[in-house]
């Protein structure tokens, strides 16, 4: 799978970063830092570490195709999610030439990215919200127990009919 090649900046205007997409410094990328001599062999790295599926491939080179068509841009967006490949979408937007749908685009990139950063946070955070009447269920478990507790002792003990009788002391003894 091959990145889509990046078109040329139009005439006076510096090449996008391969990084982070801001306008080229002779040296170094004002925004990111990258170094100018390094920049094609990081675009070549990262573009060889994708491992972007055929299918996105194909709905980019559709919609570069027809730029104009919302519907090729949902499908695009649509699979970015499925697959996770948000960072891959956002390069690939910034790689454009700089214009409404663009910016519009990586905007949406953006977006998603976040909700779905979101939506894992959330899925992963165990509910930490108190119990109500929890303090209440404890008390009748004691009240519980401790019944328990009257009848077994009242079941061992002896009753008044039950009691033995006092022996009467021997003739003569004190």
């Amino acid at each position: 799978m091959t990145a889509a090649p990046e078109p040329p900046p139009p005439a006076g205007e510096a090449a996008p970063c391969p990084k982070c997409g801001a306008p080229r410094a002779p040296v170094a990328c004002p925004r990111c830092g990258l170094a100018a001599a390094n920049m094609a062999a990081w675009s070549a790295q990262r573009s060889a570490a994708e491992d972007v599926p055929e299918v996105l491939e194909a709905a980019w080179q559709r919609v570069l195709e027809a730029w104009t068509d919302g519907a090729r841009h949902d499908e695009v967006m649509r699979l970015v999610t499925q697959h996770d490949a948000y960072a891959w979408a956002a390069a690939q937007y910034r790689a454009r030439p700089p214009d409404e749908i663009r910016d519009r685009q990586l905007a949406r990139v953006r977006k998603q990215t976040e909700a779905s950063m979101f939506v894992s946070v959330v899925a992963n955070r165990k509910d930490k919200t108190p119990t109500p009447y929890r303090a209440h269920l404890l008390v009748l478990i004691l009240f519980v127990v401790a019944a328990i507790a009257a009848l077994m002792f009242t079941s061992i003990m002896p009753k008044d009919g039950d009691a033995p009788q006092a022996t009467p002391a021997a003739p003569g003894a004190r």
